[in-house]
């Protein structure tokens, strides 16, 4: 709980929703210790099917939570509560209505069944419920089994995320959350209507399950790496910078400023944006306002999911690649080309900055260098400048083309 609440995430709404399905199943797994450790046979017999309705509550409150984090998480016009209640009225009916009336149904189940307890030993009772009760159960049971892999592995397929942590976190949280429903059916409702008292074992096996959430969340980040970038915002007024859609562009100057001008200028202006740079994330974030837009550091020394190692360069590549596939018309600002030089060999650079190019092509996206001339030889800058539109910073010119034919102005008003 702790490593998820510290991460940095541009979709803070998620990210609450899932907080408070964790808290959901933490409170489940209280009231399950409670029942198993606290209340002891001699217990009024209402205080343990109290003590029974409480824990089922929580974890059918957890499943709901979860399924609504599944719609904001892979749902990109889903960025705040009302975006979340629009889309529960524009799309009426649709999957999750279906889904929460389920749930709902076996709130109201656990609430107003009754049950019957029979101490059968010193240390063990049995919890004897109608037949309807347990058929109930397993539908809220089988609702959450079919519904949650349903949408997580069929928002991966769609998205198809490059890093393979990704799909390892991916699964291993649908492990546990599927192991924990399957646990807690066979163990609370199934197995003591049928005299079968292994509640301790249960418990122990949803900690481990638990224990399999918690490490799929330990590093910062791990949130942001499943969700789809949105734009930073969508500003009334025009934009300051009109560029033309399909390029690459290098810009040439000591100072990436003017880069990120235009970068902060796009993505304010409805396109998704994705930044990598060498300053910290934290600090571009703060200076440029940029709160939705997830922000790489090209690092070599930190380890963190935000950051991307200049080696191998495949990296850079499949980080960018994957953002390009899952959006279109973006715009995508590599601050720190020097760098990757300075730590790969140049042509492998320019093989990267090649196919780069052609992926902003086919993508409609906007591709921004900041390169410093005097950083690098002057052979290497003129191979730069080859391929590539250049736009030099603070003149109201245009960019100037491989051949030296100028497109149309890209500095508006």
């Amino acid at each position: 709980m702790a490593a998820l609440v510290r991460q940095t995430t541009g979709k803070a709404f998620q990210k609450k929703l899932l907080i408070v399905a964790i808290i959901l199943l933490l409170a489940a797994v209280v009231s399950n210790l409670v029942i198993n450790f606290v209340l002891r046979p001699g217990s009024p017999e209402g205080i343990i099917v109290l003590s029974k309705r409480v824990q089922a509550t929580f974890d059918i409150l957890f499943a709901l939570a979860i399924g609504a984090f599944l719609v904001a998480m892979t749902r990109t016009q889903i960025n705040s509560f009302r975006d979340f209640r629009d889309y529960m009225v524009n799309e009426f009916p649709n999957s999750y209505l279906i889904y929460a009336f389920i749930q709902v149904l076996g709130i109201f189940s656990v609430l107003t069944t009754g049950a019957t307890v029979v101490f059968t030993g010193p240390t063990t009772y049995i919890i004897s419920f109608p037949s309807w009760f347990l058929i109930m159960m397993m539908v809220v049971a089988a609702s959450f089994l079919i519904y949650v892999p349903y949408n997580l592995l069929g928002y991966l397929r769609t998205v198809k995320p490059a890093p393979r942590r990704v799909k390892r976190t991916t699964y291993l949280i649908l492990v546990a959350l599927q192991g924990y429903s399957i646990t807690e059916l066979l163990t609370e409702v199934v197995l003591p209507n049928m005299g079968i008292d292994i509640r301790l074992l249960g418990f122990l096996i949803n900690v481990a399950l638990l224990s399999l959430v918690a490490l799929a969340f330990r590093k910062r980040s791990s949130v942001q790496e499943f969700l789809v970038p949105v734009p930073e915002a969508h500003l009334d007024t025009a934009p300051s910078f009109d560029l033309d859609r399909g390029y690459a562009y290098l810009i040439p100057g000591d100072n990436p400023a003017h880069s990120l001008e235009i970068f902060t200028d796009m993505v304010t202006h409805g396109v998704r944006g994705l930044c990598v740079t060498r300053e910290y994330p934290d600090r571009v974030a703060q200076a440029y306002g940029l709160e939705k837009t997830p922000i790489l550091w090209l690092s070599r020394v930190v380890s963190d999911q935000n950051c991307l190692r200049p080696t191998p360069l495949e990296n850079v590549a499949m980080a960018i690649d994957h953002f390009l596939e899952q959006s279109e018309g973006s715009v995508v600002l590599l601050d720190g080309v020097e760098y990757l030089i300075s730590h790969n060999d140049f042509y492998s650079i320019l093989t990267l900055l090649h196919d780069l190019n052609e992926r902003v092509s086919l993508t409609n996206a906007v591709l921004l260098l900041p390169v410093d001339p005097h950083a690098i030889e002057a052979r290497e800058f003129n191979l730069l400048k080859r391929d590539l539109r250049v736009l030099h910073p603070g003149a109201p010119s245009t960019p100037s083309t491989p051949d030296e034919v100028p497109p149309e102005p890209y500095v508006r008003g």
